[in-house]
């Protein structure tokens, strides 16, 4: 489905529905007939397993570390994710611990990667709010340094 057929389709159910929320969306799809059924997985089992792997990424997600970050006004301390995503050369997809990864080159560079494509993405989210993203990141970087 293309961006336009879903766009359609959930004006068609926020209109329906009088609100475009989840609950609407996946009632909407629920019907065989429904131009969204296919994108939803209505296997219970598979859903089920496929909720508990989200979860085990939002606790992953959850932990945080404080490092210690040397700046032009003196060492300050950072909290950030102890964990990021990575796949290494020899493996599949996991998670490690960002202070193993900032010292291997090659994933670093895969975290830096995900980062550009990350703040990429934020930058077209805010393009349609008129400069809000200059204004928000300027305040963020300066908060943070």
């Amino acid at each position: 489905m293309n961006n336009e057929e879903l766009q359609h389709q959930l004006e068609l159910i926020a209109s329906a529905s009088g609100a475009l929320t989840p609950d609407a969306v996946v009632a909407a799809a629920r019907r065989k007939t429904h131009p969204l059924h296919a994108e939803f997985n209505w296997d219970d089992t598979e859903a089920a397993i496929q909720w508990r792997k989200q979860q085990a990424r939002q606790l992953i997600a959850r932990v945080t570390i404080v490092l210690a970050k040397t700046t032009a006004r003196g060492v300050i301390n950072v909290q950030c994710r102890a964990y990021t995503s990575v796949t290494p050369a020899d493996g599949e997809k996991q998670y490690m611990n960002v202070v193993d990864v900032s010292v291997n080159p090659e994933l670093s560079d895969q975290v830096l990667v995900t980062l550009r494509r990350e703040i990429g993405a934020l930058k077209r989210k805010f393009a349609a709010y008129d400069g809000l993203f200059a204004q928000v990141l300027t305040e963020v970087l300066a908060e943070e340094g």
